[in-house]
């Protein structure tokens, strides 16, 4: 059996693509928003190995909320961030353009309840407590879920909750009966007995991850940030061939179990280069996803007026040809 210090070990020893260019004394620096979820681990394991380039620094922050923050008072300069958080923050005069998309949730946000004597799922119903960050995605899979349900918000009690330790500590003194939360988190949560009701499997194509730069810092980060979408997708490769080993990494930084981040894993899609490539164009699945969000936010009040979408996304800043097919299987 690994120890914890094994797999402290083991991720400092994961190979890695001799490719990577990791610095250059000509790069601006360049600050990134970060926090915990499973799409994200290429860039902190990447740190880790010390081959992100010079230039950057990971902005460590506890979840979403607090990266928002973060990226309206400036104190960043691009960030991992869901789609419909790139929307808000565009409503808000925040340019900000997409330059590569990091994953697409096809299980890893969930909704999590309770279970009966019997071990059964407690069926979602009016008047239950629902703990739910009130970021863009929370209130996504909020809206989805009740949607879904055919039942409104007023119906509902609904306590907004930052993903991490508040949502925990709720569930152990019994004070919610519904979660809306994401990995690492739902892992943690399951251990204390919490069940799957639904994920974003059963929300197809709605949420993305990406890597959004300023718009209006892009052209003096250009050295950078090719630097670092390199390391991001080197690591995609290093997964690709050392993927047990890349579990395990994952696991000691996440203080999870081997299964778990397995299971992470395979609620989510992380897209090559090419297929990035491909989403980044115009006419593209996700770029119908993006119109289809962008009206949808409207309507429910989460932007005044829809994004013209100019500038909001380029592929320009992608590796090569011989990144193509570093994807990491499922």
């Amino acid at each position: 059996m690994l120890t914890r210090r094994a797999f402290a070990q083991l991720m400092l020893t994961l190979p890695f693509s001799s490719a990577l260019l990791t610095s250059c004394t000509s790069s601006a620096p360049m600050r990134v928003a970060i926090h915990e979820w499973i799409g994200y681990n290429s860039f902190y394991l990447a740190e880790a190995q010390a081959k992100l380039p010079e230039s950057v620094s990971l902005i460590k922050l506890r979840n979403n909320s607090e990266k928002m923050e973060y990226t309206k008072q400036g104190l960043v300069d691009a960030g991992t961030y869901t789609l419909d958080e790139v929307l808000q923050l565009r409503s808000q005069g925040i340019p900000l353009t997409i330059v590569a998309i990091l994953d697409i949730s096809a299980g890893a946000d969930v909704v999590l309840v309770r279970s009966d004597e019997h071990k059964n799922l407690v069926p979602i119903q009016a008047n239950q407590r629902i703990a739910y960050e009130p970021t863009q995605i929370g209130e996504l899979m909020l809206d989805l879920l009740l949607d879904r349900l055919d039942l409104t918000r007023e119906q509902m009690r609904l306590i907004p909750l930052p993903v991490g330790e508040d949502q925990l500590t709720a569930w152990q003194r019994g004070a919610v009966d519904i979660v809306i939360t994401y990995e690492p988190y739902a892992s943690q949560l399951t251990r204390l007995g919490a069940k799957v009701a639904y994920s974003s499997k059963d929300f197809p194509q709605r949420i993305f991850d990406v890597f959004a730069v300023r718009t209006d810092r892009l052209a003096r980060m250009e050295v950078t940030l090719r630097q670092l979408l390199r390391a991001h997708f080197a690591m995609l490769a290093s997964f690709k061939s050392n993927r047990d080993e890349a579990i395990y990494s994952m696991a000691a930084r996440g203080n999870l179990t081997y299964d778990e981040i397995k299971n992470a894993l395979n609620g989510i899609i992380l897209p090559s280069v090419a297929h990035n490539r491909a989403l980044l164009e115009q006419h593209s699945s996700f770029y119908e996803t993006v119109k289809l969000l962008n009206q949808l936010m409207v309507s429910h009040q989460q932007m005044v007026k829809p994004d013209n979408l100019a500038g909001l996304m380029t592929s320009a800043y992608l590796p090569g040809p011989e990144f193509d097919n570093t994807t990491l299987p499922h």
